[in-house]
C-alpha cells in the first residue's frame, strides 16, 4: 500500500470552520432607467453543505505503480469514473485498469495539524527576526 502524505507547507486553518452554509454570487444584473440612472444588483444564492473542516491541506504528488501494466506515474494522474453506479478514483491513466493500485491518503488529526501549523508559524517568525 502506498501512503499519500500531506504537504506540510499547504496546511491552513479555515476561518469559517464548522459553517454549513455558503453564498455563491451570481452574475451582476444591471438595470438602466429612463432618467439615465443605473442600478446594479448582485444576487446571492445560498446553499447548504457538510461542515467546513477546521484545516485544509494538499497532498504531495506521489509515484504509484499500476498492478496491471507496471507503469509508474503520479497519483495525481489517476482517473476517476463511474460504471453501473460503481465509482473508482484509481483508474490507471496508461492502461485503463480499474483499481490499479492500492493507495491510502494520510488523514492527520486536527491536533497534529495544529502542531505542524504552530511549528511552521514559529519558524517563519524566527526568520523575520
Amino acid at each position: 500500500m502506498t501512503i499519500i502524505p500531506v504537504d506540510p507547507q499547504s496546511i491552513k486553518e479555515n476561518t469559517n470552520a464548522g459553517s454549513t452554509r455558503s453564498a455563491y454570487a451570481l452574475p451582476m444584473e444591471k438595470t438602466e432607467h429612463p432618467d439615465g440612472s443605473v442600478t446594479i444588483h448582485r444576487p446571492v444564492q445560498w446553499f447548504s453543505h457538510l461542515p467546513i473542516p477546521r484545516f485544509s491541506y494538499d497532498y504531495i504528488p506521489t509515484t504509484v505503480i499500476c498492478n496491471n501494466c507496471s507503469e509508474a506515474f503520479l497519483h495525481t494522474e489517476l482517473v476517476g469514473d463511474c460504471c453501473r453506479e460503481v465509482w473508482s478514483n484509481e483508474i490507471c491513466p496508461r492502461c485503463g485498469e480499474w483499481d490499479c493500485c492500492n493507495i491510502k491518503f494520510e488523514r492527520p488529526s486536527d491536533k497534529t495539524l495544529e502542531e505542524v501549523l504552530k511549528k511552521r508559524n514559529k519558524e517563519a517568525q524566527n526568520e523575520v527576526f
